[in-house]
């Protein structure tokens, strides 16, 4: 960028000396001086030479400054204000999924007192069931005797399914962790939960780099957690 600058200097000096050159040329006469007409078509030639530098100088910045733009609108990041369209779009990417799903469910209390997302959990479920080419993986908690019981209830639901995978970490706090779902190491999303579950907000993030990162977040808190 400092280099750019310099040159940007330059140019601008360069034209500036050229257009005070072309007016000293123009009124020379009137001081008693005589510039040679020779001079007249290499000054015209430079001042040429430096109006085409300037004007690639100028077209590079655009296109750096457009190539800077496309990059930003290239991540799709989209931020959810309620709960049922965070949802909504969730159990859509999960429908059409082609290899796997990992999701979490740290928090006190199961899906049978979870009525926000109802529809996203039982799809789950029954993708679980049709879908056995997709690996699903899903992360949560015993932390009381509601989150023991629906683990118990899941281990024998999908019991024998090979694409089913369970297990638990420790969480035995009032309020839910962040929780997610990452479908085929493609997109995320973020479940930001609030004190009214119906003001639950998400965001949607499909870019490679960054859905990267989670997925290596939950591989780690999957070597972590153990076996249900």
């Amino acid at each position: 960028m400092k280099i750019e600058n310099i040159e940007a200097k330059a140019l601008t000096f360069g034209l500036s000396i050229m257009v005070l050159l072309s007016i000293f040329t123009k009124f020379s006469h009137h001081l008693g001086i005589e510039i040679p007409h020779e001079w007249e078509i290499p000054l015209i030639f430079v001042s040429l030479l430096l109006i085409s530098l300037m004007l690639t100088h100028m077209l590079s910045i655009e296109s750096s400054v457009n190539e800077l733009v496309s990059q930003s609108k290239a991540i799709p990041v989209k931020s959810f204000d309620n709960y049922k369209d965070f949802y909504d779009a969730l159990s859509k990417s999960m429908f059409n999924s082609k290899s796997s799903i990992d999701v979490t469910h740290i928090r006190g209390k199961p899906p049978s007192d979870f009525r926000v997302g109802e529809g996203y959990f039982s799809l789950f479920e029954n993708l679980v069931e049709k879908r056995p080419e997709v690996i699903f993986r899903r992360v949560t908690t015993e932390s009381n005797e509601q989150m023991k019981s629906w683990v118990t209830q899941l281990k024998g639901q999908f019991e024998g399914f090979r694409n089913f995978k369970l297990r638990t970490v420790k969480w035995n706090h009032d309020f839910p962790m962040i929780n997610m779902a990452i479908i085929d190491e493609e997109e995320v999303f973020l479940a930001l939960s609030t004190i009214v579950e119906e003001k639950t907000a998400g965001l949607y993030i499909k870019d490679e780099h960054i859905v990267r990162h989670f997925t290596e977040y939950y591989d780690n808190l999957w070597e972590h957690a153990k076996d249900a």
